[in-house]
């Protein structure tokens, strides 16, 4: 408890039995050493509120924290793994069994690997490296996986066990709106200032169409900002000019309702009109990172055929387009959403 460690060419500090606590410390790596803490044969240790520092010239070959096969009751928590050295082979390593894993950050190690079953990783940042579960000590056992941020490059790969990390939803959508050109906005001026919204709110978060018509003259500039509300009930905002989307353009946000439509930077040389409609695609009320997310839907009753071009993982939609859509389909969209944040 409350060291400055330094290289020894294998690990730096390692608990031999248990129970034990191994806190508080600084390790300072800048030459070759093997592990950084680790517990040997020892059950029902906690490892926390430590620094691990690679350096320049610094290397971990094996693991920055590890438990062995064979142990169990871990609590590995508040720690900090961190390099600008050489290398980190394995910010983590997870052999035993029974253990939470929770408040840590991992930057720039090169891999994870938790072999161990019935543990909860919860609540850690990883930058970068593959997280590899693999849990051959109890693969009956499983293992929570939720609420962690996955930065830069870092990557989950499920290789055996019972690994929870998705959360399964499903979106019912029932007596949809056929498509529309002009629904929210029908004829309205291209002027500057706010615009009227001359028409009916879309029942579920839709897509949004808009049509710019030239009338006595040309459109040469504009400025279009819709703000309106997604399916979580968050504040979104779509922007659209002159230059970048042209005189047809589609919203990239699905809107569960539309707030407010304003114009600004008008060129025309004309009396151009403009109108808003909504299209085949359906905002979604959960997270998607994946095309393979989406993995079935119901349309009256009649499952569908689930494309992977048709979903968004960008603004979490899924585009009925091919499977169609008019007045009156019903819809039940199933999907997974992951319970950690990837970013």
């Amino acid at each position: 408890i409350q060291n400055t460690l330094g290289d020894c060419g294998s690990d730096c500090c390692e608990l031999l039995g248990g129970p034990g606590v191994i806190a508080h410390n600084y390790v300072i790596i800048d030459d070759t050493s093997g592990y950084g803490l680790t517990s040997d044969l020892g059950s029902d240790i906690t490892i926390s509120d430590n620094v691990i520092d690679v350096v320049a010239g610094g290397s971990l070959g094996q693991a920055a924290i590890r438990t062995w096969t064979g142990t169990g009751r871990h609590i590995i928590a508040n720690n900090i793994v961190t390099r600008t050295g050489v290398i980190v082979a394995r910010g983590l390593e997870i052999n035993g069994n029974n253990y939470i894993v929770t408040g840590n950050i991992f930057y720039n190690c090169d891999a994870f690997t938790i072999a161990g079953g019935s543990g909860i990783i919860a609540d850690n940042i990883f930058y970068d490296g593959t997280i590899t579960f693999n849990p051959t000590y109890d693969p009956a056992t499983p293992i929570i996986f939720r609420d962690n941020t996955l930065r830069g490059t870092a990557t989950v790969v499920l290789t055996a066990g019972i690994v929870e990390m998705y959360e399964a939803c499903s979106d019912l959508f029932t007596n949809v709106l056929a498509t529309s050109a002009n629904y929210i906005v029908n004829a309205q001026n291209l002027v500057n200032g706010a615009v009227a919204l001359t028409g009916t709110q879309p029942t579920y978060p839709r897509g949004l169409d808009c049509t710019i018509t030239e009338v006595g003259g040309n459109v040469t500039g504009y400025t279009m900002t819709v703000v309106g509300i997604n399916a979580s009930g968050e504040t979104i905002t779509d922007v659209f000019t002159f230059g970048g989307d042209g005189l047809t353009f589609s919203s990239d946000n699905a809107f569960d309702h539309v707030t407010s439509v304003t114009l600004a930077d008008v060129v025309d040389a004309g009396n151009a009109t403009f109108v808003v409609g909504i299209d085949a695609r359906l905002g979604l009320k959960n997270v998607i990172y994946e095309t393979s997310d989406v993995w079935k839907i119901i349309k009256n009753g009649t499952k569908q055929t689930v494309a992977g071009a048709q979903v968004d993982v960008d603004y979490d939609i899924y585009d009925m387009s091919v499977i169609t859509l008019a007045a009156t389909d019903d819809f039940e969209i199933w999907y997974r959403s992951n319970l950690n944040i990837i970013n």
